[in-house]
């Protein structure tokens, strides 16, 4: 599921360019959500098919398109109000 939801989006990065990978919640481990059906001893037949809430981290995609060359990008412009939060400013 969570590769069809991936080619419907952004296929490159804003910032650099590059083809974007998928990366899997870490949360719900790509899966999109977890079978819950309010029972302590699940006896379900196949609680792995039933997936019937939501991953709160991905909003039920299972993950993310990530940019390889994340770690490279040069830090995003803070707004001066988040500047001054941090304890920075105009020297």
């Amino acid at each position: 599921m969570a590769e069809a939801v991936f080619q419907d989006e952004i296929e490159a990065c804003t910032v650099c360019g590059c083809d974007l990978e998928w990366a899997d919640c870490w949360s719900c481990v790509g899966d999109g959500g977890y079978h819950d059906c309010g029972e302590d001893c699940c006896c379900c037949a196949n609680p792995d098919d039933d997936l019937n809430c939501a991953c709160d981290v991905c909003d039920g995609r299972g993950g993310w398109p990530l940019c390889p060359l994340a770690n490279s990008h040069p830090p995003a412009p803070q707004s001066s109000a988040e500047n001054e939060k941090s304890g920075g400013g105009t020297p």
